[in-house]
């Protein structure tokens, strides 16, 4: 319950979970034979996104504002002062409806996977309403003030955690950061000014997601393409041109091995053009607005804003850093830059195109690349074919479970948003109790977030009863699907991608705190990679990359080559 019931505040938790505790079973309808899906225990809603209906997310959303309402009116009239009157319904406000609460959640995934671009819309626009919601809240100065006074007044007779006494900080300095300080006029300011921000962000997204910009090239215009990876594509009826699309699995093999500078220059210029203008205009408005923020709120602009809260304080601190790393790389790049302009030469020479002494965006990524194989005689694609997106998977899967004393067990038939999507329970080795779970969707759609990211569906927090929640975490990618003749190969780029993802995932599932503020992705925001980027290290290991690695025809690891 939010709180007490003598105040009569009746229980968004309770309501919540009759909506979203619907059977554990759904069978889908429409899609010919029919399937059963079933429901992960723990998980609180159901994850088929096709079974959503606009309707159905507009009146969830309707319910959220009214909770979040509810809750930000009883902790403003809160009397006397303590941990259930003030903190704690903030605490259960954020874990159902804030950034990656229960409903939050399913806006915020459905804007980005949903097989349905009507879904994927309309979740990009309740997530803007439940975003101006939560704004209000905390653009509250009742709420602000009886923070202030409850950690004053009370809060060391609550004898709070150090956890929740952080909690309580971090809430406080919100709202002196949001101007709750300042005049009413001000606040009025900084409000709207916020909320233009977050619709503008949202739209760039949308924008970004929705794009299906398709490229026509001929056989000639990829020359130096593999049959591989031209067998893999469509072909225009009219024209007989391959068809290639702005997503990952097209786009880098093309800057990487296309000799034809014209093809590079084009799709170079066609990816970093995508959404333009409308994206362009979104930028100016935001780059304005962040402005007219700092100006708002007393600081000198926005990075003196936004950093105030990192570990470098001041863009002073962080012009000084980067002025010192160019220093100490400027040689080292002017050696490389060298080497590759010959490499530049050559290549030109060799396929008769004009030297002209310069390397252009198009160039950088072909250039590096033939650099690393001269350099160290590595040969990418032969390395690729070592890298079998299942195998790599299954010796991921191993080295995590080993690592961090956990068992994964694939679940059959989930409750999901597509068919390619998998899901594995998680338990722990040693007590043998259920943690939560993780979802796989790792292939390229029309309309899905097109680039890589671990996601959350549900946080491990405790809920209003004081229990942990079942986690579950999401990972998002874009990689080469499996064609007729040979399964997805990554490079080992990819193999660092989904290690780093998968470690977000492992962050998720493993955080042990209290509350969704502090949770995983909550951390401080200096800190959020540090696990990924530690654990990234695994794919260099020799070990590791025997369990990840088997070439997909003669079945023998990368080290048998390397030996």
């Amino acid at each position: 319950m939010f709180i007490t019931i003598k105040r009569g505040i009746f229980s968004s938790s309770l309501i919540c979970w009759k909506l979203f505790s619907r059977s554990a079973v759904q069978v889908y309808g429409d899609m010919g034979d029919k399937l059963t899906s079933v429901r992960p225990p723990g998980i609180v809603r159901n994850w088929d996104l096709r079974t959503y209906d606009v309707q159905n997310l507009e009146s969830q959303c309707s319910k959220a504002i009214i909770e979040i309402k509810n809750a930000a009116d009883f902790v403003a009239s809160a009397h006397p002062f303590s941990y259930d009157t003030v903190l704690k319904p903030l605490l259960e406000c954020d874990r159902l409806y804030g950034r990656d609460g229960n409903i939050y959640s399913l806006f915020t995934v459905g804007s980005m996977v949903a097989e349905s671009a009507e879904i994927r819309t309309t979740c990009s626009r309740l997530k803007g309403i439940l975003n101006e919601a939560f704004l209000d809240l905390h653009m509250r100065t009742d709420i602000y003030h009886n923070l202030k006074k409850y950690k004053e007044e009370k809060s060391k007779q609550d004898n709070l955690s150090k956890e929740l006494s952080k909690v309580l900080d971090r809430l406080i300095l919100k709202g002196q950061r949001n101007g709750l300080e300042l005049s009413k006029e001000v606040q009025e300011e900084v409000k709207r000014v916020k909320k233009e921000m977050s619709l503008f962000s949202l739209q760039f997204c949308r924008n970004l997601g929705e794009d299906n910009t398709l490229l026509y090239f001929s056989k000639d215009d990829l020359e130096g393409m593999d049959i591989g990876f031209l067998s893999a594509l469509e072909k225009d009826e009219a024209t007989g041109k391959y068809i290639l699309t702005l997503k990952y699995p097209d786009y880098i093999p093309v800057m990487k091995k296309c000799v034809v500078p014209e093809t590079r220059r084009s799709y170079e210029t066609a990816f970093n053009s995508r959404c333009v203008p409308q994206n362009v205009e979104i930028l100016e408005n935001l780059v304005r607005l962040r402005e007219e923020q700092a100006g708002l709120l007393g600081y000198s602009n926005h990075a003196a804003y936004t950093q105030e809260i990192l570990m470098a304080k001041s863009p002073e601190i962080v012009e000084k850093f980067f002025r010192e790393l160019y220093e100490k790389v400027k040689t080292r790049w002017e050696q490389e830059r060298a080497k590759m302009l010959e490499l530049k030469k050559q290549d030109c020479d060799r396929f008769g195109y004009e030297y002209d002494g310069l390397i252009h965006m198009w160039d950088f990524s072909r250039l590096y690349h033939m650099m690393i194989d001269k350099e160290f005689s590595l040969d990418q694609d032969l390395l690729k074919q070592y890298f079998p997106l299942e195998v790599v998977l299954e010796g991921m899967l191993k080295i995590y479970q080993g690592l961090l004393g956990l068992r994964f067990t694939k679940f059959a038939n989930p409750e999901v948003w597509s068919d390619e999507v998998t899901a594995y329970e998680v338990t722990d080795t040693d007590s043998g109790s259920l943690m939560g779970y993780f979802y796989l969707d790792l292939f390229p759609r029309e309309g899905k977030y097109g680039h890589a990211r671990c996601g959350i569906l549900q946080q491990a927090c405790l809920d209003v009863t004081e229990e942990r929640q079942k986690v579950g975490a999401l990972l998002i990618c874009n990689f080469p699907r499996p064609t007729p003749t040979n399964p997805s190969l990554l490079s080992h780029d990819e193999v660092v991608t989904l290690f780093h993802e998968f470690g977000h995932a492992m962050h998720i599932i493993c955080a042990k705190a209290e509350t969704s503020l502090l949770l995983s992705m909550s951390v401080e925001w200096d800190f959020v990679e540090a696990p990924s980027q530690m654990l990234e290290n695994w794919c260099y290991v020799k070990d590791s990359l025997r369990l990840m690695s088997k070439h997909y025809k003669v079945h023998r690891s990368l080290i048998f080559l390397y030996n």
